[in-house]
């Protein structure tokens, strides 16, 4: 019987050892990668988007600025030093 109780207790541990961990993986967001292609398909730059940040960089991987989305959806433009742009960071 004490047996029966030891194996209970571990598979016990281990099962809420594992919700334990799905509920910490689904608040960490891994960031996305995509490619931002011209109309012929060549590639002219990347975005990765962290959480509500994307950082748009150039295809040499030179950062060409970021946008942040607040809460309420509203974006706001960055350039690469911060200062807010009317329009979003576009490669050349």
């Amino acid at each position: 019987m004490l047996q029966f109780f030891r194996v209970g207790g571990i598979v016990l541990a281990l099962l809420l050892g594992f919700l334990l961990g799905q509920a910490a993986a689904q608040q960490f967001n891994a960031p996305e990668y995509s490619t931002i292609k011209d109309r012929t398909g060549r590639t002219i730059g990347s975005a990765t988007r962290w959480g509500n940040r994307i950082t748009m960089r150039d295809a040499d991987g030179k950062m060409m600025g970021s946008i942040v989305i607040d809460a309420d959806g509203k974006a706001t433009n960055y350039d690469v030093h911060g200062n807010i742009l009317e329009t979003p960071p576009t490669p050349k």
